[in-house]
């Protein structure tokens, strides 16, 4: 009697791409850990391409939802990650208050509408008291012609 030999699997590592209505962001995590500090987005505004006319002052509209396992306080941040769209005023922003698990904050960034007609996407990221980025989170906007 022939037995056959016994195969292994390889466990994949496990992303979980988080949209909302615009904008959104991303949690990665692997099949045999998780991070204590966990995001997800709730809300986006304005919503992804949409138009804004060159040189049109507007804000960008995070809705962020604490699904870690601790609270957040006001020593976490956002700050700009990256992009061809940056925000007007700053590249980092507090939190404007203490966020406990499965609550919310708003995020305001001011921006301008670049002059010249395309796409323009702005990366931003949400960091931790101990300065380690764990969610990354988007906007982009369309300048038409």
């Amino acid at each position: 009697m022939q037995v056959d030999a016994p195969t292994s699997t390889a466990v994949p590592t496990l992303t979980r791409p988080v949209t909302s209505g615009g904008g959104g962001g991303s949690v990665k995590a692997t099949a045999t850990s998780s991070y204590t500090d966990q995001a997800k987005i709730l809300s986006t505004s304005p919503q992804d391409y949409s138009n804004m006319p060159a040189g049109r002052d507007f804000d960008a509209v995070w809705v962020l939802k604490n699904v870690g396992k601790r609270a957040w306080d006001t020593t976490f941040y956002i700050r700009h990650a990256g992009g061809n769209l940056k925000g007007a005023n700053t590249d980092l922003v507090f939190l404007p208050k203490d966020v406990p698990v499965n609550g919310s904050v708003e995020m305001t960034v001011d921006f301008n509408a670049p002059s010249t007609p395309g796409a323009y996407t702005s990366y931003w990221e949400l960091v931790n008291d101990d300065g380690v980025a764990f969610y990354r989170f988007y906007i982009t906007i369309n300048v038409p012609k």
